[in-house]
């Protein structure tokens, strides 16, 4: 067995979709919210006996390789490798192999960060200041061990000589981020994170990527990152996710937090469900990364004015990506992990005590203000306008209207038509974009795709099917050279086993005939038999009528050529009477 079809095996569908999508039961499949667009009822249908999950609207899903590559955002071979991890299957490198040879940087590069990361470790354990410095922090050896903190001598070389005498080229270490350059030809190196302590940054499935690095003493910049690099994408990349994922799906929110120690201070008080960006501002594919796990964010940025900032932006994104967004205010400290430090049941209570986003934006906007004048409450208006205007759905944005209205002591329909002109004034400044032609399956699939995904389903109503079905008149297409092939297995077995079928049909026909069947299942699953069989004679009823009446459209385009009182048209009339009456009777 190859390692595609081992890992098959080991792992159904709903497995590998239930790690990112919280799935419930629906007749022999199961369903949930579709993870690739903004789903508010569930879309994504997973089946296991067919191997694939598949959102009709959206048009996104397939086998479990294709879905990971999908939500992951990568290519075959790391889906490969991601899917072999969850398998528990050892993976075999192979030079013939294309997708390894592709991928070989990237193993190289990931090689060489695992090593730095034990160049880090051993560093700090030779580092007795700065092993005292962290202890001050109160924090226990084992999360210390678990987050992988490590040192980065203050040495110009330290890590650069260490790599060499590994074999790795001083190249390498420039394109994995961890030496930097005095000169674009990259000849004068230096150690990146020299004189800090670094922090691995892994991705969620446990990674290491890059690494974040915090100055031990005084020196700028206080924290350094690694560069963008063909591992590491800051804005697809949270710390700590991989440890908080679990976490986050049980409890069912996520807490993002500022800083390295933020996350680490958070899991080691048993907020395990905590992150944080890495070396950049939130973006919405940390958004969107975080709503795999749960629709519910709490943001507990600092305190000072640019984690005031940093929180009304992050506010802004979670708005526009439909999440149910929340604001923790944090007491004493300026940042969680010293707020920890002082009092953490204080902590627990303000995090238990989080306000939703626009309550949060209210208070932070008209505390101090005097809203009996007139400028200040335009003031107030002109800063929340723009949140108001990023809820999409119509019943939050009217709900947040009227408290506001009340809040500043105004008719309601006052915001609403400022709110109405902020939207014109907003989407005259989009760029107009032009519509692209939609697929086959956007919302539902065609009568005769719905019908072979019904016999495909239930083969017991084939032989109902092959009597009432008029399938000559059908245009040709991949449901024409299925329904053929049916026919000569049904007529051979007088019982219709699409399986036997399969290995006639190309692959697109196959991926085609399990989407089909997967759709029929979700709308029928539910009815009785005999419902079921009453649905598919209305299905080939409609059929029937389209058939016969693009029929008559053909034969009247030859009528209207044919020789008059030519032989042909003679024929011609027959063949349209006759149509004419049959569809009277259907």
């Amino acid at each position: 067995m190859d390692q595609v079809a081992d890992i098959k095996a080991r792992l159904s569908i709903a497995e590998v979709v239930g790690k990112y999508v919280t799935l419930k039961p629906a007749g022999r499949n199961f369903k949930g919210l579709c993870p690739f667009h903004q789903d508010h009822s569930p879309s994504f249908l997973v089946s296991n006996e067919k191997g694939i999950g598949w959102c009709f609207v959206c048009q996104s899903g397939g086998d479990i390789f294709s879905f990971i590559q999908k939500i992951e955002n990568v290519d075959f071979p790391e889906a490969l490798k991601i899917l072999a991890d969850m398998a528990g299957v050892t993976l075999e490198k192979s030079s013939s192999d294309k997708g390894f040879v592709k991928k070989e940087k990237k193993l190289r590069l990931m090689e060489l960060l695992e090593e730095a990361q034990n160049f880090f470790r051993q560093s700090l354990l030779k580092a007795k200041g700065v092993q005292e410095k962290i202890a001050e922090r109160e924090l226990t050896p084992e999360i210390l061990e678990k987050f992988g903190l490590g040192y980065a001598p203050d040495d110009f070389h330290g890590l650069e000589n260490a790599l060499l005498k590994l074999e790795f080229s001083r190249a390498e270490m420039l394109e994995a981020g961890v030496l930097a350059s005095k000169d674009a030809a990259g000849k004068e190196t230096y150690d990146r994170f020299r004189g800090r302590i670094t922090f691995p940054i892994w991705d969620a499935h446990g990674q290491l990527r890059g690494f974040g690095g915090r100055i031990f003493g005084t020196g700028e910049p206080k924290y350094l990152n690694s560069p963008e690099t063909i591992l590491y994408q800051k804005s697809t990349i949270l710390y700590g996710l991989n440890f908080a994922k679990e976490a986050i799906k049980k409890q069912d929110f996520c807490l993002v937090t500022e800083g390295y120690f933020d996350v680490i201070a958070c899991h080691h008080a048993g907020i395990t469900n905590t992150v944080a960006t890495s070396g950049t501002a939130l973006t919405a594919g940390h958004i969107k990364l975080l709503q795999r796990f749960s629709k519910n964010i709490v943001f507990a940025f600092d305190a000072d004015i640019a984690g005031q900032e940093a929180t009304k932006r992050a506010i802004m994104l979670a708005l526009e990506a439909e999440a149910n967004a929340f604001v923790m205010t944090i007491p004493l400290g300026k940042d969680p992990d010293e707020a920890l430090r002082q009092n953490p049941a204080e902590f627990h209570e303000a995090l238990a005590a989080r306000q939703p986003v626009m309550e949060f934006l209210f208070e932070q906007t008209l505390r101090g203000k005097n809203l009996e004048d007139i400028a200040e409450k335009r003031s107030a208006l002109e800063i929340l306008l723009p949140f108001l205007a990023a809820f999409s759905a119509e019943l939050e944005r009217n709900h947040y209207a009227k408290k506001l209205a009340e809040r500043l002591r105004i008719n309601v329909a006052i915001i609403q038509k400022e709110l109405q002109d902020f939207k014109k004034a907003h989407d005259r400044g989009k760029i107009a974009v032009l519509p692209v032609e939609e697929p086959l399956l956007k919302t539902k699939i065609s009568a005769l795709s719905y019908l072979m995904g019904m016999l495909a389903a239930y083969p017991e109503l084939f032989g109902f099917a092959k009597e009432t079905l008029f399938i000559d008149l059908a245009p040709r297409g991949i449901e024409k050279t299925i329904y053929n092939a049916w026919q000569g297995e049904y007529s051979a077995a007088a019982l219709l086993q699409p399986e036997k079928v399969l290995p006639e049909l190309s692959a697109a026909e196959q991926e085609a005939l399990k989407l089909w069947s997967l759709y029929a299942e979700e709308k029928t699953h539910h009815l009785a038999p005999l419902q079921k069989k009453e649905l598919l004679r209305k299905v080939i009823q409609t059929l029937n009528m389209n058939f016969i009446k693009q029929e008559l459209e053909t034969l009247n385009i030859e009528l209207k050529q044919a020789a008059y009182g030519s032989t042909e048209q003679q024929e011609l009339t027959k063949k349209i009477m006759d149509f004419t009456r049959l569809l009277r009777h259907i």
